[in-house]
């Protein structure tokens, strides 16, 4: 059986990476073909492409793009320019079955092209909400488009059946990212510290922003409002992770990055990859910004996470999370409160609410289950 993997992001291809090497123990029942686009391809948020083909030993297909400014219009455009280099590198490189992962928009554009070839689709991460963004109904569209879904809690396979979705195609199988944690070989301290090029102190904040794409609050006003927390805890380092492709996300890149050259205790990288991210959170105090990795994966490490804005508003948190707002006072508040031993004491004993790992190998067993079954003509789940 020919499997289809697409990765357009940084963020997808690392949690695709437990799936991958899952499948990789079946050469003789699966064939992997890795599809690779998006921003992959962009300079400004790190040629992670460059991360894909060191790390996949396979079949990679390469659908580069070309560069625009991710803005207004040019977003459309990039989405459909992904869709349709895809649809022609399908022709030349049939599936069976292909995983499509969460609620990017080259993702939306690429889940049309397979769903008009016939060719069904494997949901990750389908049926989370995270309402202050686009992805939101971008997510939904696609789990629209899908035939199997494997969502990552009980509340998203239960929304999905709710979106006329059949149950016995709905499989609760946690996150992926967990196995990544649960499997990764982390980097000693000094190894990440010659990684990242300054001595790793006691208090160290992790943060990434990305934009608010449906919300009212500005790019200027957050990095306003943070330049006052980077002088209000001046004696922390802070290490700030790029944001993603959406709309203004080349701008809070800029603004950081020209912080970073000011300020002794803040440092800005385009992207760590996820073998330094996750080893640098073994030894970061606390995660701060509006990334669902500060949700999903952050409980995994016992550290507390600060959920900013309203990009992630609806999606399952752990007891470990503070909520606050993009406003100077609201954020301090929270470090503080994130530094307090019984809020330490939370996030440290919590379980993680996105499971507990042996994900990639619930999926694969879910696969061979459902060779037989014919997926194409859906029907749509009446509840009640």
């Amino acid at each position: 059986m020919r499997i289809g993997i697409l990765t357009t992001s940084r963020a997808d291809f690392g949690i695709l990476d437990s799936l991958i090497n899952e499948f990789k123990k079946y050469p003789l029942e699966f064939e992997l073909i890795l599809f690779a686009s998006g921003s992959h391809y962009d300079e400004n948020l790190g040629s992670t492409i460059l991360e894909v083909r060191k790390c996949f030993a396979g079949r990679l297909v390469e659908l580069p793009v070309a560069p625009r400014r991710l803005e207004g219009e040019e977003i459309p455009k990039r989405a459909f320019e992904v869709g349709s280099l895809l649809a022609d590198a399908i022709s030349k490189n049939p599936v069976d079955l292909t995983f499509l992962l969460g609620d990017r928009y080259e993702t939306l554009t690429c889940a049309l092209a397979f769903f008009l070839l016939n060719i069904p689709i494997a949901h990750l991460c389908g049926g989370d909400i995270s309402e202050g963004a686009q992805d939101d109904s971008i997510r939904h569209a696609i789990s629209k488009l899908s035939h199997l879904h494997f969502p990552n809690n009980e509340d998203s396979r239960k929304r999905i059946i709710q979106m006329g979705e059949n149950p016995e195609h709905v499989f609760n199988v946690g996150s992926l990212s967990i196995d990544n944690i649960l499997n990764m070989d982390f980097l000693k301290k000094k190894d990440l510290e010659k990684e990242l090029g300054f001595e790793i102190g006691r208090s160290l904040i992790l943060l990434t922003v990305h934009p608010e794409t449906l919300g009212c609050v500005t790019i200027e006003e957050v990095i306003e409002n943070f330049k006052e927390v980077f002088q209000k805890f001046d004696r922390c380092q802070f290490v700030i992770t790029g944001s993603n492709a959406d709309s203004g996300g080349e701008k809070i890149n800029s603004l950081f990055r020209e912080i970073a050259r000011e300020r002794e205790n803040v440092y800005f990288y385009k992207s760590l990859g996820w073998k330094k991210y996750f080893s640098l959170l073994k030894f970061t105090n606390t995660v701060v910004g509006n990334s669902s990795s500060g949700l999903s994966e952050v409980p995994s490490f016992g550290i507390p996470s600060i959920n900013l804005g309203e990009r992630q508003r609806g999606r399952l948190s752990s007891k470990g999370t503070i909520h606050a707002e993009f406003k100077t006072a609201s954020i301090i508040q929270a470090i503080e409160m994130s530094f307090c031993t019984e809020k330490r004491t939370i996030a440290k004993n919590c379980e993680n609410p996105y499971g507990n790992g042996g994900t990639a190998e619930k999926i694969i067993q879910i696969i061979k289950d459902n060779l037989s079954r014919s997926l194409i003509n859906k029907r749509f789940f009446k509840i009640g």
